[in-house]
């Protein structure tokens, strides 16, 4: 297990070469939530650049890798599928271009910032991660609350496509990933077969044996302040795991 307390302290521990990769994870700007993945631990690190952006602190991280005698082999930066934005039911692999709108420049900014550790020589996978789906939490354990009072429904039209993963999957994407030494540039971690948001409300609602007449006009989220309603609910990202598929994963 490995603690991160703070960007401050980065060095002397990347210094003592005790383990042959380094994870990112970011799940805020300010902090990092448990998560364990092979044999590395990072546990509520508190990984702030100056100005508290991820895409300036992976750029900081490539530095301080670029520096060292003895760099770690591997860098996972994990972004997400958002880089594609609002793509109707275009089929999206990771040679597909960036969207637009404030999700695909955020995402985008992330991964051009870990070009400092491709330059030392790491070996730099890009995870654009779909949605996690999880029986123990995460935006499954929302929904069930949501749908218990028979709240569940479409959002706007239904027809935008969710691209989905489930957690147990995406952990052994990464461990995969971590062990394929050809394995590098993006990849998308998701299921190979994106759903419509009227067919995940309805097999959601058959699992929880609920109603889901509920429906969420478009305008009203488009109404959410700075926009976010549209890229966060009604955006179609209908990603695929081309890069996985080709090396081999199952």
């Amino acid at each position: 297990e490995v603690n991160l307390p703070s960007v401050a302290d980065l060095p002397s521990l990347l210094s003592k070469n005790k383990f042959p990769m380094i994870l990112e994870l970011y799940y805020s700007d300010e902090e990092i939530d448990s998560r364990c993945i092979g044999t590395l631990t990072i546990h509520d690190a508190k990984l702030l650049s100056c100005d508290g952006s991820s895409p300036h602190f992976s750029a900081f991280l490539g530095e301080i890798l670029a520096s060292l005698k003895k760099p770690p082999r591997v860098l996972l930066n994990a972004s997400a599928i958002g880089i594609y934005g609002d793509r109707a039911d275009m089929k999206l692999d990771e040679d597909s271009s960036p969207g637009e709108g404030f999700f695909p420049d955020l995402c985008f900014q992330w991964e051009e910032a870990c070009q400092r550790s491709i330059d030392a020589g790491l070996r730099v996978l890009k995870l654009r991660i779909g949605l996690v789906l999880s029986s123990e939490g995460g935006i499954l354990e929302r929904l069930k609350t949501i749908y218990s009072f028979g709240l569940g429904g479409c959002l706007g039209s239904g027809e935008q496509y969710m691209s989905w993963i489930h957690i147990d999957d995406l952990c052994r994407a990464i461990v995969f990933l971590l062990e394929n030494n050809e394995a590098e540039g993006p990849v998308n971690l998701t299921g190979p077969n994106p759903i419509k948001n009227t067919e995940f409300n309805s097999i959601l609602a058959s699992k929880l044996s609920r109603p889901a007449f509920f429906h969420v006009p478009s305008m009203i989220l488009k109404s959410l302040p700075g926009g976010m309603g549209n890229e966060m609910f009604l955006a179609s990202t209908r990603a695929l795991p081309a890069r996985l598929k080709e090396w081999g994963f199952e």
